[in-house]
């Protein structure tokens, strides 16, 4: 018995381990960091598709995914933006 157990908690913890990887993964995507790396005709139908979609303005959205110091996303935009990077299928082709 105290086999199985030992067998379903290294599972478990690999399980746990993988989880935490992924975690880490999408959260060091940063919406301001996938901007950055599109090309300028990419980078408009981003911006085209969070206006159209989630009623977010131009140029504030554009001037907080450029990394101005000053702009930061807050935590709706985060979102939408976060969305619409895992939905790229729909606006990037």
């Amino acid at each position: 018995m105290s086999i199985f157990v030992y067998i379903f908690a290294a599972k478990l913890d690999t399980k746990n381990d993988i989880n935490k990887q992924m975690e880490q993964i999408f959260n060091s995507l940063a919406p301001e960091g996938y901007f950055a790396n599109l090309t300028k005709k990419e980078k408009g139908k981003f911006l085209r598709y969070l206006m159209v979609t989630y009623d977010l303005n131009y140029n504030t959205i554009r001037r907080k995914l450029s990394g101005v110091a000053a702009y930061q996303l807050n935590t709706l935009e985060r979102m939408a933006c976060t969305e619409a990077i895992k939905k790229e299928d729909l606006w990037r082709y």
